[in-house]
């Protein structure tokens, strides 16, 4: 039985209450301690052993020997069927209403033949007996339900931490896809403009220096102007490639020239299979796609040491599927290192899921990012 802390002296109070009169009295206190001690170990037995039927059992225990030492003792001692009373209706459901209606009926009993005004003083103090145990419980249902709330928004606290920072890592990551895809732009707008342009002139000078008869001062300033030119236009395509930076971020094809590359700097097949309609993703959807597959590969190679790896990926309608297999060294529990977390993070900033799958032989790694359409 679980009470509230701040009613547990209610009970040792009123034994202390009666012992105080017992003593003032001048009335036998060797029986009497015997009694009380008896009564003391029961209730704290009962306050923080015993449950169910127990409960019942040790307040009819008290009930009864607080009877008896009201016919022993008489006086105040009747007090003491408050005790199996205040617990009775620290109860629940039907141990509370049988207890609270017995003791009710013994204190009754008790007191009906004494004095009205202790019969009235009675009544006044189970009011308030039973006003101030049902407003104890009120406010420590109240204070549980707080402590609740307050948990709740300490966790709602900790996943808005969390959901911050993972936006935080996210903007930053689509920052940095939306300044690549700008200087990408960029180059190829020089690269398709600036660039043709300059190149024909440069023709059209070499073709005006070889074909038409000109004085040689103007030859040689012409072909200084052509050299200069030539030179120009070698400076700008290394600028157009410099600003062009990575080309690692072109959808699949990325992922083709990943492999390409793969099987040409080691000796590992690599077998890629696509299926359905390829379409433009966004850049975060893509860079989360050739990421992983990048990380995957790596792995199979670095601790599988893999001989071949099978890639396959999925297009449909809203979402996308991709999974690499390996045929290297497998293993029986999956420990997420350094990689593999940052590979569940980076699919899960675009709101897929990471899949790690551990085999006797063999590693696989699958993914699922949902996406709503074409990205013009």
């Amino acid at each position: 039985m679980k009470k509230n802390k701040k009613l547990r002296w209610i009970p040792p109070f009123i034994l202390l209450l009666v012992s105080i009169w017992v003593g003032m009295q001048g009335l036998n206190l060797k029986n009497y301690v015997i009694y009380f001690l008896i009564m003391l170990a029961n209730g704290q037995i009962r306050t923080h052993f015993l449950n169910g039927k127990f409960i019942l059992l040790s307040v009819f225990i008290d009930l009864g020997l607080a009877y008896f030492l009201h016919g022993r003792f008489f006086g105040m001692t009747y007090l003491l069927l408050y005790i199996p009373l205040f617990d009775g209706l620290c109860m629940l459901n039907e141990e509370k209403i049988a207890t609270t209606i017995v003791s009710t009926g013994v204190l009754y009993w008790v007191i009906k033949d004494r004095e009205p005004e202790i019969v009235l003083m009675n009544v006044l103090l189970l009011t308030v007996f039973i006003l101030l145990i049902q407003t104890m419980k009120k406010m420590g249902s109240t204070i549980k339900d707080l402590e609740k709330h307050y948990d709740e928004n300490r966790s709602y606290s900790y996943q808005l931490e969390e959901t911050k920072e993972r936006l935080e890592k996210y903007n930053r990551n689509i920052e940095s896809v939306a300044q690549l895809e700008e200087r990408n732009r960029i180059s190829r707008e020089i690269h398709d403009t600036i660039g043709h342009k300059l190149t024909a002139t440069l023709l059209q000078l070499e073709a005006v220096i070889r074909v038409q008869k000109i004085e040689s001062d103007t030859r040689k300033m012409l072909e200084s102007v052509r050299d200069n030119l030539s030179a120009s236009v070698d400076i700008l395509r290394k600028t157009v490639k410099k600003i062009g930076g990575s080309t690692k971020i072109t959808g699949i094809n990325s992922i083709r020239k990943l492999v390409q590359d793969l099987e040409e700097s080691t000796s590992v097949k690599v077998n890629l299979d696509i299926k359905g309609i390829v379409r433009k993703l966004y850049p975060s959807v893509e860079l989360a796609i050739y990421k992983n597959i990048q990380e995957a590969m790596t792995n199979a190679i670095r601790h599988g040491m893999c001989t071949s790896i099978d890639i396959e990926i999925n297009y449909f309608h809203d979402k996308v599927i991709f999974s690499v297999n390996n045929d290297g060294k497998g293993c029986e529990e999956v420990s997420f290192g350094m990689g593999l977390k940052g590979m569940k993070e980076r699919i899960e900033l675009v709101g897929g899921e990471l899949f790690i799958v551990a085999k006797t032989k063999g590693f696989e790694v699958k993914g699922i990012i949902p996406v709503e359409g074409d990205v013009s």
